[in-house]
């Protein structure tokens, strides 16, 4: 069987989102802004609760009492983010940076912003400020690969992943990353000896088997390919998705057909 090369694909396409999405949120709970009092308080578990609307409401009404405390505009930032409001988002993060320019986290969430917007190259700049202040933050590596590898830098965002993986050796979606990069690169070996290690770490990724097996086709391996995509086929059976079943269910016939 031959096949052209994979190209970048929706699966992967949502396990960087789900890394990305998963990390803002982390960075937005600030635990020293807790005695901001009831207005804060109930932002932030509307926020917990997706009430994104009413979340920014009492954001509001807590600045209005603590007009200074950055933590405050981050918050609110990452729940306009979450609602698509974007360059609203990142008005609030350029005022956190005007009272904490030090604070990486804020840099990251304004990248990740940013790239939302299509503005890599800005986002790349956010992200380079945030690996300057948190060198040993192997998370700041991974967000600012996802700029690199947006950029057609696959080396240098591979780079990226190779230093989120020596401070983070267990974190899943750098071994995902990572592969699409070398598959970019048309290093498919070394795409699924990443793959293989993400297997290992997260056995029930659907999105893990089908770009293996991708991956496994490139370099003449159809029998594992088609296995791995029947893998990925029960995985998403068993989550019931759809959209999924139908793309994998496709592009398993295209395989056999060929």
């Amino acid at each position: 069987m031959t096949m052209t090369r994979a190209p970048r694909n929706r699966f992967w396409e949502v396990a960087v989102a789900v890394a990305i999405v998963a990390a803002i949120v982390a960075a937005a709970v600030w635990e020293r802004i807790d005695d901001t009092g009831s207005h804060y308080n109930r932002g932030h578990a509307n926020f917990e609760g997706g009430r994104y609307l009413e979340a920014i409401a009492a954001y509001d009404q807590a600045l209005q009492l603590e007009p200074d405390n950055a933590g405050i505009y981050v918050n609110r930032g990452v729940a306009k983010l979450f609602l698509g409001r974007y360059r609203e988002a990142i008005a609030d993060y350029d005022q956190a940076l005007r009272l904490e320019p030090d604070t990486a986290y804020i840099y990251v969430n304004r990248g990740q912003t940013k790239s939302n917007l299509g503005q890599h190259r800005e986002a790349l700049a956010d992200y380079d400020q945030a690996v300057r202040l948190e060198p040993d933050d192997g998370y700041v590596y991974f967000a600012r690969a996802y700029a690199r590898a947006e950029l057609g830098q696959h080396k240098e965002a591979i780079f990226d992943y190779d230093q989120t993986l020596r401070l983070r050796p267990y974190f899943v979606g750098a071994y995902i990353n990572r592969a699409q990069a070398w598959s970019a690169l048309g290093q498919f070996q070394k795409a699924i000896a990443d793959y293989d290690q993400a297997v290992r770490l997260q056995p029930e990724s659907t999105y893990v088997y089908f770009n293996r097996g991708l991956a496994r086709a490139e370099i003449g391996l159809p029998r594992e390919a088609l296995a791995d995509l029947k893998t990925a086929l029960e995985l998403a059976q068993e989550a019931g998705d759809s959209d999924l079943i139908t793309s994998i269910e496709e592009k398993i016939q295209e395989f056999e057909q060929e």
